[in-house]
């Protein structure tokens, strides 16, 4: 007789994910980890001195491993809002950083290993100016699901600090000043949330 093994609660809950969001419409896309010279130019600062470089990429749109997910994830959402009146799509995957990422875990400075981390990715778009409006409030809602679905009662919603400075990360730079967001959960940040600024779309 097979014994079979305990599902590892990392798969589970992926598994949950992937779930819940296609019952919500989204349609999972899968990217490589690279990005271009293009992609990584509206990244602040901060952002861009904690790339990791490709030594000898084989292609220049391969120069760097991501360090979000949402610069490849606008790619297709771009071509497929071409072709749809609508667009729900995620990704679950890994996003990279070094240097300075490593020096504000309290990493050794002479480690210059790529730290990687699983993200996940969610964007939803409308051709219909109405219909663009509410989707802010239903990516809230989506939002508020996952968190309730997988048992996280303390995650909540908070506004960004009005200072730039304090908070740069790799998505903040590309989010509208006002329809956009943290994600925490208790104290710690765990993601952003919001619409593009204009000059991203």
């Amino acid at each position: 007789e097979l014994i079979t093994p305990p599902e590892n609660k990392m798969t589970a809950s992926r598994r949950q994910i992937r779930s819940l969001l296609a019952g919500f419409g989204f349609s999972e896309t899968h990217n490589y980890s690279f990005v271009g010279q293009k992609e990584i130019e509206l990244l602040p600062q901060k952002v861009l001195q904690s790339l990791v470089e490709i030594q000898n990429p084989i292609r220049p749109e391969f120069k760097f491993l991501r360090p979000n997910l949402l610069l490849v994830l606008m790619k297709n959402f771009a071509v497929n809002l071409r072709n749809f009146e609508s667009v729900k799509m995620f990704e679950m995957g890994n996003v990279f950083s070094e240097g300075l990422a490593f020096r504000e875990r309290k990493a050794k400075p002479s480690d210059k290993s790529a730290l990687q981390e699983e993200k996940l990715g969610l964007l939803i778009s409308y051709k219909k100016n109405n219909d663009k409006n509410s989707a802010f409030l239903e990516m809230k809602g989506v939002l508020s699901s996952l968190f309730e679905a997988l048992n996280i009662s303390d995650a909540w919603f908070d506004e960004f600090p009005e200072s730039p400075a304090e908070f740069q990360d790799a998505c903040r730079n590309l989010m509208h000043p006002v329809r956009s967001g943290q994600i925490k959960v208790n104290k710690e940040l765990v993601g952003v949330f919001g619409e593009f600024q204009p000059r991203v779309k």
